[in-house]
């Protein structure tokens, strides 16, 4: 649920709350919580023509996991609301509108050119968290924010955010309601300045991960003493081994995530 598609921040979160487990029995208690009031006032809020107030909006936004594209939208409906005067109110429901129509634009938007240009690349290879939701997002599966910060152990708004780039990048698309991969290409040469960053990046990931005892992970560390020649036709062996697993990849369904680092984990 997207809450570009509302223009009344009052019905983007009962509809948020009515979405959550069993509709949302106990949520707004849980909101009150968070926001460090009482039950009543929040149930005032989103049952009368009381506002919530900007610090309380703010820590709301954090509750629900908005990315900052989408509590920028939230502060903007909770002032247009809050206007006093019609002239004021024309105004932001154009702002609204305009919002509205970007990112309906974003989402809907094809990206032709295949290559991330080096704004994009830098954010995207800063943290393993983009391409980690990216892969989880081949899968097929409704995937929510919720889901994906659960399963990759991520904070909720850094997975919103995550999401928002993926999209407004072109390297994901949102499809009949589902995600599915975009034609995109991220690849980064061996001589890339970034391609260091991105391999610390899963080496850390996988330094992460070797504390959890999985069967389907593997760690294999083994310092050897060896001839030259012998090393050189290791070093075509493993060229030969990736050249192959590359091969095997391409053609291979989504159906799980997996990095190999010549460490082979589930992340």
């Amino acid at each position: 649920m997207s809450i570009f598609e509302h223009q009344d921040y009052k019905d983007f979160v009962r509809n948020w709350v009515q979405a959550r487990p069993s509709h949302g029995r106990g949520e707004f208690r849980r909101i009150a919580a968070h926001l460090g009031v009482s039950s009543s006032m929040v149930s005032l809020v989103f049952s009368s023509d009381k506002h919530l107030n900007l610090e309380l909006a703010s820590d709301l936004c954090e509750y629900l996991g908005l990315s900052d594209s989408e509590t920028d939208y939230f502060f903007l409906l909770l002032n247009y609301q809050r206007a006093g005067t019609e002239r004021l109110k024309r105004k932001l429901l154009a702002r609204v509108l305009k919002a509205q129509d970007g990112a309906r634009k974003i989402s809907q938007r094809v990206v032709i050119h295949k290559e991330l240009d080096s704004e994009e690349r830098a954010i995207f290879y800063s943290s393993w968290v983009f391409t980690g939701v990216r892969n989880l997002l081949a899968i097929p599966h409704p995937w929510s924010a919720e889901e994906i910060a659960k399963r990759l152990k991520i904070d909720l708004v850094q997975a919103q955010n995550a999401i928002s780039f993926l999209v407004e990048k072109g390297l994901v698309r949102l499809e009949s309601g589902r995600y599915e991969i975009a034609a995109r290409a991220t690849h980064l040469g061996a001589e890339h300045p970034l391609a260091a960053k991105h391999h610390q990046n899963w080496r850390l990931r996988a330094m992460q991960k070797m504390d959890w005892r999985a069967s389907t992970n593997l760690f294999y560390t083994g310092p050897m003493s060896l001839g030259v020649a012998d090393s050189e036709k290791v070093h075509a062996m493993l060229l030969d081994f990736l050249q192959n697993v590359n091969k095997l990849v391409v053609d291979s369904p989504s159906e799980t995530v997996r990095c190999l680092n010549f460490d082979w984990f589930e992340y």
